[in-house]
């Protein structure tokens, strides 16, 4: 990639980095963070903490900037007026390219991204915007990402059951969230509540694996704490320091499996003591959990908070890995850093053999197409009284809206239908006529 600064020379930039641009770009990371200082005063961590996390991130950006003058893969040409633009310009780059691209549409996407980034404005902030709805509001991120796996790579999921765990109920904890899938055909993903504070996923692997996924309002987005960036793309000034380590051990798609135990104590101690439970060290448990040490909230909130399990059920991990060369770690993690598509209605031929296949089943078929939703029935009046007015949820192990002629077993077979019941997946199986 050709860089120019004007400020420095007309002629593009060599790798390394002369002193002054080196110098220019690291004052210019430690210069943000000495705002934050400020800011941030009331969080807890260790200047020294700090200062080391901050020469990290500066050092970080230089490296950057030397591998993208050094990329002769690509012949595109910038030029900025100082080298604290190129500076913006290059944090801006790298808060982007840690998203994971795997198919054609989504490789547009990030090409848009990549060109707001270098250009920075309104389009850059409308993108980190939707980036931090997403991914850094704690409470939508496993929905967002159930929804990611479906809308991009044609994930199967069911709700299978919600599980809440009081106080005088703690044993249930540990059932709900040590749930594992029988063999390697299945996934499930573990929605988790902790008293309004807080929400995570665990992806749970029939062979024991368990991976954390979470943002945190106010101080991480989901794409950040899967992977090891040194910025934030949903918010590139933020305060990182604190969560660091939490994210070296239970982030970074790394399996949890050994730290699982100790994880499920610390929340059960909470639920029965409540957020201001203390270790026997005399540490509040809340910060002993790998969330975000510098949140006041927990501490003053009363009561005692209820855990909440949602088991949601990926049924066809196999055929969803075949969508994304190249990924062989956690599927949620990818979901986390895909690329919104656009998700379109059921026309023409599609809708067509959507409702051939449920006609080949003797089943009528509904259809409505909402806030990015396909919503599919079995009319109120079908002769099928056991799915009469029910959503269908999957045929097999296709969404309805993906499903066709061809994915129906021989007549005389039997195909299991899920429909939805109360927010969670009911099950009925019939014989193809």
């Amino acid at each position: 990639m050709r860089l120019t600064v004007k400020s420095h020379s007309l002629d593009a930039l060599t790798a390394p980095l002369p002193p002054e641009g080196e110098d220019a770009i690291k004052q210019f990371v430690r210069h943000g963070a000495s705002t934050l200082v400020a800011r941030e005063s009331d969080r807890r961590a260790d200047p020294s903490a700090k200062e080391a996390h901050t020469e990290q991130r500066a050092q970080g950006l230089v490296d950057y900037v030397n591998a993208l003058i050094r990329d002769e893969t690509t012949e595109e040409a910038h030029e900025f007026a100082t080298w604290q633009d190129l500076a913006a310009a290059a944090r801006r780059l790298m808060s982007v390219s840690i998203f994971n691209a795997v198919l054609p549409a989504e490789r547009e996407v990030l090409k848009s991204w990549r060109a707001s980034a270098l250009e920075g404005g309104e389009a850059h902030s409308k993108m980190q915007r939707e980036l931090s709805t997403t991914w850094a509001n704690c409470g939508t991120v496993a929905l967002n990402a159930v929804k990611r796996l479906r809308a991009n790579y044609g994930a199967t999921i069911s709700p299978i059951k919600e599980t809440k765990c009081e106080k005088s109920w703690t044993a249930e904890i540990e059932d709900a969230l040590k749930l594992k899938p029988s063999d390697q055909n299945e996934i499930y993903i573990l929605d988790c509540t902790l008293g309004g504070i807080h929400n995570w996923l665990v992806e749970a692997h029939h062979d024991g694996k368990r991976y954390l996924i979470q943002g945190y309002q106010g101080a991480y987005s989901a794409p950040w704490w899967v992977t090891d960036a040194l910025v934030d793309p949903a918010d590139l000034d933020a305060d990182l320091s604190l969560v660091e380590e939490p994210r070296k051990k239970y982030g970074v798609q790394s399996d949890i499996a050994a730290h699982y135990d100790k994880f499920i104590k610390n929340l059960s101690q909470i639920v029965t003591d409540g957020f201001n439970a203390q270790s026997r060290s005399g540490a509040p448990v809340f910060r002993e959990l790998p969330f975000d040490p510098a949140d006041k909230k927990p501490a003053a909130t009363s009561g005692f908070p209820i855990l909440q399990v949602q088991q949601y059920t990926l049924r066809n991990p196999q055929a969803v890995r075949m969508t994304m060369p190249g990924v062989s770690g956690p599927l949620c993690a990818q979901a986390v850093l895909s690329l919104p598509l656009a998700v379109r209605p059921l026309e023409g031929q599609e809708l067509d053999e959507v409702k051939q296949t449920f006609a080949k089943l003797g089943l009528g078929c509904d259809y409505r197409f909402a806030a990015d939703d396909h919503e599919i029935r079995v009319p109120r009046g079908d002769k099928n009284a056991a799915l009469r007015g029910k959503r269908v949820l999957r045929i097999g192990l296709h969404a309805p809206e993906t499903v066709r002629p061809s994915d129906l077993p021989a007549p005389g077979e039997e195909v299991e239908i899920g429909t939805l019941r109360a927010g969670v997946e009911d099950t009925i199986k019939i014989a193809v006529p």
